[in-house]
């Protein structure tokens, strides 16, 4: 130890869904170890997430853009952060276990990641072996620190917003003709994977029945990179409907989550923003698989999918379906979707 105090390095560098399921972790061992210092190893994109984390210390920066996105310039940074008592691989990637290597630490502990084994089931070879579903990756994580002495049970996972970034939303949603008291809802269209991407008709008619029925104003919503997606949507809703896809920053948009009254998005980074910040939410998922553990986690959750043969095709989503036409989410139909968000409204 150092001090007297022990030093504990979490490892997660990607992608902001799985980032943020660590946190329930990193909250768990604080909780277990009070007078322990934590360090969190991640890249730059995805560090807005941990800001104003109670549990977390330090965060370490992983550069794509540069050397430090390479193995040699990884090993250099890691044997530069200095001396741990433990280091927690929550990645479990060949990177993630050079990083250890590189890091002095007396004890490296590391979750058990299953990839072969979802691979083997995506292939087919173990479908008739599964039964129910994985445990979820937030468990998996809390196991991975018993050798540390962490005995916790599954909990939300968390972003700690500051006021001022809750202000900014209000205000600019009042740019956009929606007052302080309004109540809107959030929608977003689009996924790092196009294949993902529940289609465009089935969001504009929630977002009809949303404007129209529920008076509550579709708000849609994600990164600059899916504003044409979500601009397709606008064009089939109608009057109504507010867009501000690309108009937030992470934080941003996680405070725009938690003022919703309800969200809807696929099986993306932002659900998980959702579900963290405690707003009701419906995911949908298609080529992936909830079942694999990584659905976003919380009681006012709902996830939407159809269990047909075929799926899951894929562990991360792909650019399009193998078999040409994607039954597995443009089967899902707007009527399910909508009974999905007044259920999970119901939980409010």
């Amino acid at each position: 130890m150092s001090g007297g105090t022990y030093q504990v390095l979490f490892i997660r560098f990607s992608s902001l869904g799985d980032v943020l399921l660590t946190t329930p972790a990193v909250r768990g061992l604080k909780e277990s170890l009070p007078g322990s210092r934590i360090t969190f190893l991640t890249k730059r994109a995805f560090a807005p997430l941990l800001e104003g984390n109670p549990s977390i210390d330090r965060v370490v920066l992983l550069e794509d853009a540069d050397d430090g996105g390479r193995l040699p310039g990884l090993i250099r940074l890691c044997r530069g952060l200095g001396t741990f008592d433990a280091v927690v691989d929550l990645h479990g990637n060949l990177r993630s276990r050079v990083a250890c290597a590189s890091v002095s630490a007396e004890r490296v502990v590391r979750y058990s990641k299953g990839a072969v084994r979802r691979r083997l089931w995506i292939l087919g070879l173990m479908r008739p072996d599964v039964s129910g579903s994985e445990r979820h990756v937030i468990q998996r994580y809390l196991e991975a620190l018993g050798p540390l002495g962490v005995d916790r049970e599954p909990g939300r996972p968390e972003i700690h917003l500051r006021p001022e970034e809750e202000s900014e939303v209000r205000s600019l949603l009042r740019e956009h003709g929606l007052e302080d008291r309004s109540r809107y809802a959030v929608l977003i269209p689009g996924a790092r994977w196009p294949n993902k991407r529940w289609t465009v008709e089935g969001f504009a008619a929630v977002a009809r029945w949303l404007n129209r029925e529920m008076g509550t104003v579709a708000v849609l919503a994600g990164d600059g990179g899916e504003r044409e997606w979500s601009k397709a949507v606008a064009a089939s809703t109608g009057e109504g409907t507010v867009q501000l896809t690309g108009e937030t920053n992470l934080r941003q948009l996680a405070a725009l989550l938690k003022g919703a009254r309800v969200a809807l998005g696929n099986d993306s980074g932002p659900a998980h923003m959702a579900a963290a910040v405690g707003t009701p939410l419906v995911s949908l998922f298609g080529p992936t698989s909830e079942a694999f553990g990584f659905r976003p986690y919380g009681d006012r959750v709902r996830v939407v999918s159809h269990d047909i043969s075929c799926r899951p095709c894929t562990l991360h989503g792909g650019d399009s379906c193998p078999r040409g036409k994607r039954a597995c989410l443009d089967g899902i139909g707007a009527d399910e979707v909508i009974e999905a968000m007044l259920d999970v409204m119901s939980t409010a």
